[in-house]
């Protein structure tokens, strides 16, 4: 359903790398193709520990990212 992680210094957005690793197969292969297109990609960034973000993304094609709306409850 998901691919989690977080950034301990960076805003809860999806990195290149993280955009990157979200295709196969690697960068100069074609085509490539998005390893989980119905996966929501969830980020939380802890640049500020006393207000954690949590956000998500979905990324099905190449340089195109899109934010959903997170609902906790």
């Amino acid at each position: 359903v998901g691919v989690m992680h977080s950034h301990t210094h960076t805003n809860a957005y999806p990195s290149p790398t993280d955009q990157d690793r979200a295709f196969c197969p690697p960068i100069g292969s074609e085509p490539r193709m998005a390893l989980f297109p119905d996966a929501y990609y969830l980020i939380m960034s802890l640049s500020d520990r006393s207000n954690p973000d949590l956000r998500a993304f979905r990324i099905r094609e190449i340089d195109e990212v899109h934010e959903e709306e997170v609902a906790i409850g």
